[in-house]
């Protein structure tokens, strides 16, 4: 396989299973804005920890995309193969 070819696979691999973590990050950020404008304006609040849910969703889908990269980039492909499941888990 030649370089451009396997730098190819690369990107490809990386923009596919990386799209994998999106849907906990849409969640973390749509939990910090919740939690953004229960704070900053006159609204009812339910009881409900809307900071510690975005940061954790965030953190989870940070950390997936984070060995996404490192999987492709830096070892084999069996570590994005392993994100993927952690992201699904």
């Amino acid at each position: 396989m030649s370089e451009s070819s396997r730098t190819s696979l690369k990107v490809l691999l990386t923009v596919v299973v990386g799209l994998f973590s999106l849907p906990m990050l849409i969640f973390g950020g749509y939990f910090l804005v919740c939690w953004f404008r229960i704070h900053t304006s006159d609204v009812y609040y339910v009881a409900f920890s809307y900071l510690t849910a975005g940061l954790i969703w965030m953190g989870i889908g940070i950390l997936s995309l984070l060995a996404t990269l490192y999987g492709a980039w830096r070892r084999s492909f069996t570590v994005c193969f392993s994100s993927f499941l952690f992201s699904w888990a």
